[in-house]
């Protein structure tokens, strides 16, 4: 369930704001159930807010404006 709601919010998103110009949040939210206590994740996405958090949209501008070879290892 909690890959649907990730893919969810990604095709929803780019339709009202800029995807990169955000962050994507996971957390674990803890359930009781009869057979006991589990988790699951639940996501969201929010606007980059705090200085920090906007250096490191330049931060990604700067490495790929050098075309940095990235390999899937």
């Amino acid at each position: 369930m909690a890959i649907m709601v990730f893919l969810h919010l990604v095709r929803i998103i780019p339709k009202v704001r800029e995807p990169a110009l955000g962050i994507f949040q996971g957390s674990f939210l803890k359930h009781s159930g009869e057979k006991g206590d589990y988790y699951s994740v639940a996501w969201d996405w929010r606007e980059r807010e705090v200085d920090e958090e906007i250096e490191q949209l330049e931060q990604i501008v700067d490495f790929l404006a050098a075309n940095p070879k990235l390999v899937d290892l």
